[in-house]
């Protein structure tokens, strides 16, 4: 197994999987995928991935990187840049209380390890192949990218063994609880609020129930692109509708038009 995935199936009693052409481990609220070295095989797998999965309400993706600081600190990006694209991303960090102490700093996703090292960043391989791709699924808000320094100015790769990286990533296992715990409570408001939905549109329009579970699905989607306050603006539309086939085309077009990239 991976040494990056093993503490993280330990820990979370996570189960693998029989999805053929995908290393993915599960448990009833957790999924994780590995995502392969470098951004070719990261975007190509995270593809795959998303195309069948419909229910992913948030994308964290955990690794190691280069770095100035102490090795085994844990930093989450607030920006992610790469050598291959003039695109930047910039995720929306959450509150400050279930982050508290955490370093943030941007994370520039190379090709090819780098010598150089800018104080001010941290340096890995797949971070911004990973945002890309997590981008077209859900707001950036429920995107965020952890990274523990393996390495830095002094160190020879040569010394980063499966052993050394499975402490790390055992180290950023609280960062990673956190996390976690904070993206749940928003899956909680999420869900109350999509479930009211539900019954208030379908008690006005007819739906079947293969239209019901899309209409589920559609609405879900569009919770997890936008804020309960932008969502609130959007209700009276829906009951506009005349019926399930019009309001499911109006909740797509309105999905298709948020924007994907937070500034």
């Amino acid at each position: 197994m991976n040494p990056e995935l093993q503490p993280l199936v330990r820990h979370f009693g996570l189960e693998k999987t029989a999805e053929k052409g995908i290393s993915e481990y599960k448990n009833d609220d957790l999924c994780l995928v590995k995502t392969g070295v470098g951004a070719s095989a990261c975007q190509s797998v995270l593809q795959r991935y998303c195309e069948r999965a419909t229910d992913i309400s948030a994308f964290i993706n955990i690794g190691i990187a280069g770095g100035c600081w102490p090795h085994g600190t844990v930093v989450a990006a607030h920006t992610i840049s790469s050598n291959l694209s003039a695109r930047r991303f910039y995720p929306h960090l959450p509150p400050s209380k279930p982050m508290s102490n955490l370093v943030t700093t941007e994370v520039r996703s190379l090709t090819q390890p780098s010598a150089q090292y800018d104080p001010t960043a941290v340096y890995d391989m797949e971070a911004h192949a990973f945002y890309a791709q997590a981008a077209d699924r859900v707001d950036s808000s429920r995107i965020q990218c952890l990274k523990v320094i393996s390495d830095g100015p002094n160190d020879s790769l040569e010394r980063i063994d499966s052993n050394m990286i499975g402490q790390l990533i055992s180290g950023a296992i609280p960062t990673l609880e956190n996390l976690l715990k904070f993206f749940q409570g928003m899956d909680n408001v999420v869900n109350r609020e999509l479930d009211k939905t539900v019954v208030s549109v379908t008690s006005k329009i007819h739906h079947s129930v293969t239209e019901r579970h899309r209409l589920r699905r559609l609405l879900q989607r569009y919770l997890t692109l936008n804020d309960l306050a932008t969502v609130s603006e959007h209700w009276l539309q829906l009951n506009k509708r005349t019926s399930a086939k019009e309001l499911a085309r109006y909740i797509d077009e309105e999905i298709k038009k948020q924007p994907m990239e937070y500034r």
